[in-house]
């Protein structure tokens, strides 16, 4: 089997373009994760046959977040630089202005988690 960036390769589905770019707008809520679980990881055998068999995006959008508080602060956020953006990267870091919400004197940074981008 060929990798390449442009497909995920296992389930033979195209990635869709990367969003953040200069003018994409996003919301925000703020949510306070729980503290890490230390634990032995261990796949039983149906998880490791879904792993094996259904996309990560997929697999990603259909667990829950862990519980965790969400707080009161929602933002409404424009991308007005990329920083750190590109596929094969875990993360996505952008300079954003904000266009609804609490607002900052200086423009803040947005760092991004997306299945979609991280090398599979």
């Amino acid at each position: 089997m060929t990798l390449s960036l442009e497909y995920n390769t296992l389930n033979d589905i195209p990635k869709s373009n990367l969003l953040y770019v200069e003018g994409f707008e996003l919301s925000v809520l703020e949510y306070f994760p729980l503290k890490p679980q230390i634990k032995t990881f261990m796949l039983s055998p149906d998880e490791a046959l879904q792993r094996q068999n259904t996309d990560v995006l997929k697999r990603c959008l259909a667990k829950n977040l862990l519980s965790g508080p969400v707080g009161s602060c929602a933002l409404h956020l424009k991308i007005k630089k990329a920083i750190r953006v590109g596929d094969g990267k875990t993360s996505q870091i952008v300079l954003v202005d904000v266009v609804s919400g609490q607002g900052f004197t200086t423009p803040p940074v947005a760092k991004l988690y997306d299945p979609q981008s991280a090398v599979l």
